[in-house]
């Protein structure tokens, strides 16, 4: 059984305001930092992308979305919230607990495989002639 102090599964998932790809990057390299000053360890991220916002935030239509996964213990998780709420181009965040059992791996996906008739045989000749009837020669 857990203890209250041990490290645990959360993930972070961030939209922010950058002009380019490299620049959202140096913003997604913010957040970890901020994570890692905490004592945190990120396990996994992913690059941010851009996306296109149901509505203006601060002004933008489009912003830079990204997630990272990491291990921390629980009661730095209000230091790390406020470490985020001093960046200033972060529009939104929230974090989540992940449960272990949710990391298992997946069973794969069932493929449908649906039969196909085997074609049928035509005649090379057959289709000659009805193309020339067809064509009228």
């Amino acid at each position: 059984m857990e203890k209250e102090s041990d490290p645990r599964l959360y993930e972070i998932s961030y939209l922010v305001k950058a002009d380019d790809d490299q620049s959202a990057a140096v913003e997604a390299a913010s957040v970890s930092g901020a994570i890692e000053k905490e004592h945190g360890i990120v396990t996994s991220q992913n690059s941010p992308v851009r996306k296109t916002l149901s509505y203006p935030v601060d002004g933008a239509k489009d912003g830079w979305w990204g997630w990272i996964k990491f291990m921390a213990k629980p009661e730095v998780l209000a230091a790390i919230e406020g470490e985020l709420k001093e960046i200033k181009q972060i529009f939104r965040f929230s974090i989540f607990k992940i449960n272990k059992a949710d990391m298992a791996e997946r069973p794969a996906r069932k493929r449908r495989v649906v039969p196909v008739p085997p074609a049928e045989k035509t005649d090379i000749a057959e289709i000659d002639k009805k193309l020339e009837e067809m064509l009228g020669n």
